[in-house]
């Protein structure tokens, strides 16, 4: 199979024979860990490395390199997601037989069990990528004990594990899924070009560009429905904090109004519109954090919330429950607290009372490139020599 090789010039590893790196996710839209997927084999590609996207579901989106499907996912019977899963599996298998490459990644809990498998006895190592504290559990019609086991053997036959954050490998290690000396972490990368310490001027702009005429502080919120976002107790937060503050307002990014209002009023809790602006996509997101004031996390876990790390990067304090590894890297103006209305509102006023919001300097975050060339040095340490010997051209 013929593939377009971009310019391996601009690669710090430019001496090295470029990697063909056969990456195994979910989707590539989605949340966090997809667009962290997206973000990084983006990177990757343009460090002149030939990269193959598969994904289990159809989420073609646009890019630079080449995407497989591996089942188009519309069977939704257990016996039809069985077979789906399956024919996933054999496709997979004849990728990495018809391609070889140099290494697969499994991106999630899944995609991790399938590349283990699709690679066994075939020579390929496989690293496993941990976007969580614990297991994604979306497949939950399957009993928790036979996905843990399976993902314990692929685990456990993985040639790496990469988590994103000290609390991921906390949390497999505390499950008794992962061997703690298996484990390496590679924090998530961000745009640093796009995500700047925002000032006075950029944020009366983005309020703006979003049609936000509020002019007081304004509570940001990033993230989808899912069991661990917790997304109630951000419903009560909300409510309490806009009863005990008349300056606050909210903003709601990757929800619809309908959605959120619907699960507001399935807790019998009124939620005022006119003080709360719902985006459910958002191109640009870098928009929404210059516009707030804070950012506010309820997530029960997490690994290592990409809208923790951008709003730091853009000056905002984080308001969060204690999850993922927003503790590992907080600073002076974030607040970690219980997970209860209350005291989430109370660390709102806390910070709101402060003097100064944003920092004068936003928080040191690693760029893409930089996670990028972190990444290439731990798959080049599990390739095989030969595989990495010094180009002859």
């Amino acid at each position: 199979m013929n593939f377009d090789m971009p310019d391996a010039t601009t690669s710090s590893h430019s001496k090295l024979r470029p990697l063909h790196i056969l990456f195994v996710g979910g989707t590539l839209h989605g949340g966090g860990a997809e667009r962290q997927l997206l973000q990084l084999t983006t990177e990757l590609h343009d460090l002149g490395h030939v990269i193959t996207v598969a994904t289990i579901a159809n989420s073609a989106v646009p890019s630079k390199f080449r995407q497989v499907e591996l089942w188009n996912g519309q069977r939704r019977t257990k016996l039809g997601t069985g077979l789906g899963l399956a024919q996933a599996l054999i496709r997979l298998r004849r990728l990495c037989s018809t391609e070889m490459p140099d290494v697969v990644v499994g991106w999630l809990s899944l995609p991790v069990i399938l590349a283990t498998i699709a690679c066994r006895h075939r020579g390929i190592p496989v690293v496993a990528a941990l976007r969580n504290a614990r297991p994604e559990m979306q497949f939950g019609r399957y009993r928790e004990k036979l996905l843990f086991a399976a993902l314990r053997w692929s685990l456990r036959n993985s040639n790496l594990i990469i988590a994103n954050s000290q609390a991921g490998v906390d949390g497999y290690t505390a499950l008794e899924l992962i061997d703690r000396s298996q484990a390496r972490v590679i924090r998530n990368g961000i745009d640093t070009c796009e995500f700047q310490l925002s000032t006075e001027q950029s944020a009366i702009a983005a309020r703006a560009a979003l049609g936000i005429a509020h002019d007081g502080p304004l509570a940001l919120y990033v993230g989808r429905i899912a069991e661990e976002k917790d997304i109630p107790l951000l419903v009560r937060t909300m409510s309490a904090s806009l009863d005990r503050r008349g300056d606050l307002a909210w903003l709601v990014v990757g929800i619809t109004a309908e959605r959120f209002l619907a699960i507001a009023s399935s807790l019998n809790v009124t939620i005022p519109a006119n003080r709360v602006c719902f985006i459910a996509r958002l191109e640009k997101i870098a928009l929404a954090y210059n516009a707030s004031t804070i950012l506010c996390l309820t997530s029960k876990r997490e690994g290592s919330p990409n809208c923790v790390m951008e709003a730091r990067a853009c000056g905002l304090p984080v308001i969060s429950t204690e999850c993922g590894d927003v503790r590992e890297c907080a600073r002076p103006s974030d607040r970690i607290v219980a997970a209860d209305p209350n005291s989430l509102t109370n660390a709102i006023d806390d910070v709101l009372a402060t003097a100064s919001l944003r920092q004068h300097q936003g928080h040191q975050t690693l760029s893409m490139n930089d996670c990028a060339q972190q990444w290439l040095s731990a798959l080049r340490a599990v390739v095989p020599a030969e595989a990495k010997s010094p180009r002859l051209d």
